[in-house]
């Protein structure tokens, strides 16, 4: 806060600073007053928080078999493996679900399931679960695993089930008043989940069933032979989903992306490594904000303005040159969706100043040549220029972002 407004209470962009308050500052050891202050606003009240905060361990991740139907996840996971079932990953089509999929499709193969994945296309069929494609891969699957999505798809769940498929919900998302009739529902938000840390993203929640899936597999003996996998592998595309997907950065995520940025720094996947070359970034030195306004963008461009399958892809591939290939699409597809978003921009606000739309309550701009793949992020700049909460409604006028 600037000393010249500190009278006023504002900053020196003019916005009012509203703390919370807190009870007297902690004592921690080698840590002066006013930092304590700040820590303990982030819940760092004792040495033992305090360490936990400054360097955190994977050691000290809590037992994932805490979250809610996890046994049920495990034990319907070990039939598929056992019995050779396919298995569909269905993944959102933003950087968590993208990597939530490439994650558990990853681990999954490498522990003998036959599994592949299915990206819903933004703009033909939505957010989320949906009855054409559980149609669509009913036949061909004895189990679905949503990631990122599914945990309010009752309805789609239950046509699931009617055709046969079992179902595996790993979200992250509010639930509704009714969970779906899934085998199992992963959701650190569930009222009776006793996970203690609720706020993962869906990649968070996709690495717990991985570890708890390798710890069952473990004393079931499969890796009498020495191919036990290395979780630590997928913790690059937990630390991106993470700062991607915006959560908090304390506790177990602040875990997560620690760990992962250290194994980012190795450039030991393809994909992330020629995404890193095109968005010229030095993979000794990644940070957290290269994860969040670099990496991220780019991977979110594809299912913005295309089908996300291949940044999927991107993740899983082995191979060199096609790495790069995908890596300098997702880039071109990240300059579309800029552009997109710029010329959005300007005309939305030129029809908010034009056609007196700016009200008190709210702001509501539409538009039927709108790409519906922008509209949030146009939302959110509406919001910072004119302080309102704002709904954009585009192309396919039933899709539609609101921002509060």
């Amino acid at each position: 806060m600037s000393s010249t407004h500190h009278h006023s209470g504002l900053s020196l962009t003019g916005r009012r600073w509203v703390l919370p308050e807190t009870q007297a500052t902690p004592e921690l050891t080698g840590v002066p007053g006013f930092l304590g202050s700040i820590l303990m606003r982030r819940g760092v009240t004792d040495e033992t928080a305090l360490k936990r905060y400054l360097s955190p361990s994977l050691a000290s991740l809590d037992d994932p078999l805490t979250i809610a139907d996890m046994d049920h996840a495990v034990a319907r996971l070990l039939v598929a493996i056992r019995e050779q079932q396919p298995c569909v990953v269905f993944g959102d089509y933003d950087v968590d679900g993208v990597t939530s999929t490439a994650l558990l499709t990853s681990f999954l193969s490498a522990v003998g399931a036959r599994v592949s994945y299915y990206i819903p296309d933004r703009r033909q069929e939505g957010y989320g679960l949906n009855a054409n494609a559980v149609r669509e891969l009913a036949p061909g699957a004895k189990l679905l695993i949503t990631v990122d999505c599914g945990i309010t798809a009752v309805p789609e769940i239950e046509l699931a089930r009617s055709l046969g498929l079992d179902v595996i919900v790993v979200d992250h998302h509010q639930p509704g008043p009714t969970l779906p009739q899934a085998n199992a529902n992963l959701d650190p938000h569930r009222s009776d989940c006793h996970y203690p840390f609720k706020e993962l993203c869906a990649a968070g929640v996709a690495f717990l069933l991985a570890a708890a899936l390798r710890r069952a597999l473990r004393d079931d003996g499969a890796f009498a032979k020495g191919n036990e996998p290395d979780l630590r592998e997928y913790l690059d595309l937990v630390a991106l989903a993470t700062v991607a997907d915006m959560v908090p950065l304390k506790g177990t995520n602040r875990t997560f992306v620690t760990a992962g940025l250290k194994r980012i720094a190795d450039a030991t996947r393809l994909g992330l490594r020629a995404l890193m070359e095109v968005a010229e970034i030095v993979p000794a030195q990644v940070t957290a904000t290269d994860l969040g306004f670099k990496l991220g963008p780019r991977v979110n461009a594809r299912g913005r303005v295309g089908n996300a399958t291949e940044a999927v892809e991107l993740l899983l591939t082995h191979d060199p040159r096609r790495a790069k290939q995908l890596a300098v699409e997702l880039d071109q597809a990240n300059r579309q969706r800029r552009s997109l978003e710029g010329q959005t921009v300007e005309a939305a606000v030129v029809k908010v100043e034009t056609e007196g739309l700016l009200s008190p309550a709210g702001l509501v701009v539409a538009d039927p040549s709108w790409h519906p793949g922008v509209l949030g992020l146009v939302a959110t700049r509406l919001v910072a220029r004119f302080h309102r909460p704002t709904t954009m409604v585009g192309r396919w006028w039933q899709r539609f972002w609101t921002h509060l």
